[in-house]
């Protein structure tokens, strides 16, 4: 427990100051190492004060926070280079995509967002988590199709919804404010993480905003009422989680209500602190594997788990006969651990495949998204297509808990959308000229 907690206050001690001083500056990059300050600091630290702590082997703890700490290094020092490539990631930039995109391709992901979660609600109200997590290989294509084009695209949607509420007055600020709101209510749906990510960003631009002006006290303030904010949505979460389906409200959530109301929800910190008891830190799947691997249990795939997991990415309409490949079963598996959900993350990952390797291989993974991201945001002229694919990279990196598969599905439904986008507006584009011409 001491090795852990040690490691964690590194962590935070080491990246918090060093992202705070560059918080007008900070790029894509920065916000990978703001989620391993996260999830491998602070939750470490939450960890230990509200979860029983069984005896961990002092080596394979040591090592676990030696990977972690190694490979954040290697980000660390290239976000501290100055870079015109990197910059091109830069959220300072982003913000003017934000004001700069078009509208109407924004409200039409706002309102697919909200009709996939009238779909969903009117197809599967009756059915409780357990019920609806059995039939989700049987569910229509069309709608888990439909289900990864608002994963991808509802979080960028609602970053430019904040950016023109923020740029805008009068009744449209109030406009683009409740488009930004059901955002909020849809993402609140896909977890916590992903609430904790549209926090941080929108925060972000509050902060040097405020900074920019000189009211020192107001990102204090922000700061301060960050934490309680927080842990106040955590606690409604964790009270109704098991009423809703992807956010919408199922029949049981009437029974629930009546049993304790939104507000005193929200105040019961015992909704938040138990799931920490019951659910372990992400650091604890990384020391299973490392551990496992030290006593001989199992060791490295060297890139099965990788390729395994490529076919995931071949949409069934491709590859009728698709098995999904579960990658955290298999580490679970190579590494003869009990199948239960753990936190999967990049750097148990390339672990499972690559071993102590993983030191190296984990922050180029990292560097290698970064590098896409930006060569896609020096090529891409259109605002609204840049603010699509960084705000998508932007919400891939704060929720560091998935398999390095991800990524890749990130991209190809990105790619999709954008080429929606490109082939509706060169449609209306010829559409205008026909009309135009049998006018004259």
């Amino acid at each position: 427990m001491a090795f852990s907690v040690l490691f964690a206050l590194v962590l935070l001690a080491w990246l918090l100051p060093s992202l705070w001083m560059r918080l007008s500056r900070l790029t894509l990059l920065d916000f990978f190492l703001l989620a391993i300050a996260m999830f491998f600091g602070a939750y470490t630290i939450l960890d230990t004060m509200a979860a029983e702590q069984p005896n961990f082997e002092p080596v394979a703890v040591a090592s676990v926070f030696v990977i972690v700490s190694g490979a954040t290094l290697i980000l660390w020092w290239f976000a501290r280079r100055p870079s015109q490539f990197l910059q091109e990631t830069s959220l300072a930039r982003m913000r003017a995509d934000w004001i700069g995109a078009s509208r109407w391709p924004i409200i039409g992901l706002v309102g697919l967002a909200v009709v996939y979660r009238i779909i969903t609600a009117t197809m599967y109200a009756e059915l409780g988590p357990e019920e609806l997590s059995g039939n989700e290989r049987d569910l229509p294509y069309w709608f888990t199709s439909l289900g990864m084009i608002v994963n991808v695209s509802v979080f960028p949607a609602a970053l430019c919804c904040w950016g023109k509420a923020r740029a805008t007055q009068g009744p449209r600020r109030l406009y683009w404010f409740a488009l930004a709101g059901l955002c909020a209510l849809v993402i609140m749906g896909m977890g916590r993480r992903a609430i904790f990510a549209l926090l941080v960003i929108t925060g972000w631009d509050l902060l040097t905003q405020f900074r920019a002006r000189r009211r020192l006290w107001l990102p204090l303030l922000l700061l301060i009422m960050f934490v309680p904010m927080m842990l106040m949505i955590s606690n409604v979460y964790q009270a109704y989680r098991f009423a809703t389906v992807r956010g919408v409200p199922m029949e049981n959530m009437a029974e629930m209500l009546e049993e304790k109301s939104l507000l005193e929800s929200a105040a019961d910190v015992n909704e938040t602190i138990s799931n920490i008891e019951q659910r372990q830190a992400m650091w604890r799947f990384n020391y299973s594997i490392v551990d496992a691997d030290l006593r001989g249990m199992g060791s490295p795939q060297w890139g099965r788990i990788l390729i395994g997991g490529l076919q995931n990415l071949v949409p069934s309409a491709i590859y009728p006969d698709k098995v999904i490949f579960d990658t955290e079963a298999e580490t679970q598996a190579a590494f003869g651990l009990e199948r239960v959900d753990q936190s999967e993350n990049i750097f148990t990952s390339t672990y499972a495949d690559f071993g102590f390797l993983s030191i190296v291989i984990a922050p180029l993974f990292i560097l290698l998204i970064v590098w896409a991201c930006a060569h896609g945001e020096r090529r891409l002229r259109d605002p609204f297509l840049r603010a699509l694919l960084l705000g998508a990279a932007l919400f891939l990196a704060l929720n560091l808990e998935q398999s390095y598969m991800t990524p890749f599905g990130f991209a190809r439904d990105f790619a999709f959308v954008a080429a929606g986008y490109v082939a509706l507006r060169a449609f209306f584009r010829v559409a205008r000229s026909i009309v135009r011409l049998a006018i004259q």
